[in-house]
């Protein structure tokens, strides 16, 4: 790695200016204001943006519901990444679910790699800390310029600069009282290396290069929608159907708790006080016969058609984004090749998205080696399948007794018994001493 050093006075204002310039783009914020909007609806905060009048704030959270359903599906099955050289690459299944939710959420998901100590180093980052020069160009190779964004202790980057032979009076946390400091890696490609420049607003850490197929930075984009580099949100749709069931199952809430109870109607000429919370009963002068003193009003009617729309509404909302009930778990199958066939078909709006996540993963695998030294393709099968869902249509058949328990526990998916070899043979005696038994 080649090092330069002494960074001229106004370098890092410089730097910095040039990534603000380009994090302040229009599509980089609206792409960083939609994911902040996602990311607050997916974790159950959905009422922020009501300014109507008073209602209870139910939240029926049919959007996690459906982006749960997406990140298992697509990383339920783990994924194989093979390396034509017979070199061993690193298993990256831990890294899918945060890798597919955060595309599900923001339009795309971030793996960055890099060397720390003599090891190649690599973890799923926020999307959000990837910025780009040329927001229309999906390639991620044909950026002139690209920058990452981290935040680290502020006493730490004064050491790496002093490695590094770097002036460190810049270096100072973000705010008075803070500990961190934002620094931003800016990365640029000439002659088959990368240059790199990490700085912060007022220093600059350290420079130099290293020898890599590209940026060192795999992403995986959500399919569809033409959202250039950042991607779009298959989320950010989803927001106005869940607007509109949280209000509407909140003005049913609040027709039920004004007028579930019958009133009190009482004439305040025969009777000056009635006390009744509950009913909050109400008090007349005259105008009327009252039943000489008091009477009761029944409870409010509703729509029933207001019960059945919002189901409606939830289930289609649920069903055009993939979340059938076969890929939920939540469906009635009377064998086996039903329950092939229904997450067959469940399965067909998630191969875009499971192509996106295959090139992404042999992306990483492919950096990995070149970083390496090693030579060698690398080859990626990603399984499109949750195991949860096929283990509840299998219990659902097992305890209705159209599947065996031998063929129950044969049938399970990879990773639901810890050791399945010890529970088939527990169950395989089991049945032969109830055969026995028969016998008798």
């Amino acid at each position: 790695m080649s090092v330069e050093r002494n960074p001229t006075e106004n370098e890092a204002k410089a730097l910095w200016e040039e990534y603000e310039e380009a994090a302040g783009r229009p599509e980089a914020v609206k792409r960083s204001s939609d994911a902040q909007r996602c990311r607050r609806f997916y974790r159950g905060d959905q009422w922020s943006e009501y300014r109507g009048a008073p209602l209870p704030r139910p939240v029926f959270n049919v959007m996690r519901r459906i982006v749960d359903m997406q990140v298992g599906a697509l990383s339920g099955g783990g994924c194989v990444l093979e390396s034509g050289g017979g070199v061993s690459l690193p298993d990256v299944s831990g890294l899918l679910p945060r890798l597919v939710c955060d595309a599900a959420l923001t339009g795309m998901g971030a793996i960055y790699l890099w060397r720390e100590k003599g090891e190649i180093r690599y973890s799923a980052i926020d999307p959000a800390s990837v910025v780009c020069a040329e927001p229309e160009m999906e390639d991620i190779d044909a950026q002139p310029v690209l920058w990452l964004v981290f935040r680290y202790a502020a006493e730490e980057l004064i050491r790496t600069a002093d490695i590094a032979g770097m002036p460190k009076t810049g270096i100072k946390p973000d705010g008075e009282r803070g500990r961190l400091s934002t620094a931003v890696t800016r990365m640029e490609r000439k002659g088959g290396r990368v240059l790199f420049t990490v700085f912060t607003k007022g220093a600059v850490i350290r420079r130099g290069s290293f020898a890599a197929g590209g940026y060192p930075v795999a992403l995986m984009r959500w399919p569809g929608g033409g959202g250039g580099f950042y991607g779009f949100s298959p989320s950010l749709p989803l927001i106005g159907n869940q607007k509109y069931l949280n209000l509407g199952w909140a003005m049913l809430l609040k027709h039920m708790s004004d007028t579930a109870f019958s009133k009190i109607i009482y004439d305040r000429s025969v009777i000056p006080e009635w006390t009744n919370e509950v009913g909050e009963a109400v008090g007349v002068i005259g105008g009327g016969d009252v039943t000489r003193a008091a009477a009761a009003v029944g409870v409010g009617q509703m729509q029933e058609g207001m019960f059945t729309m919002l189901e409606r509404a939830a289930s289609e909302t649920k069903s055009l984004s993939g979340a059938t009930e076969a890929a939920l778990g939540e469906g009635n199958s009377d064998s086996v090749s039903a329950i092939l066939a229904m997450r067959e078909a469940s399965e067909i709006t998630l191969r875009p998205a499971r192509r996106s996540l295959e090139q992404a993963l042999g992306r990483f695998g492919e950096l990995w080696l070149s970083m390496s030294g090693a030579p060698g393709r690398v080859i990626c099968r990603a399984s499109c399948f949750d195991p949860s869902a096929m283990a509840a249509e299998l219990r659902r058949l097992y305890e209705r007794g159209d599947l065996a328990a031998e063929d129950y526990v044969a049938l399970l998916p990879d990773g639901v018994m810890s050791d399945r070899a010890k529970v088939s043979q527990a169950v395989k005696r089991s049945s032969d001493i109830e055969r026995r038994k028969g016998d008798i």
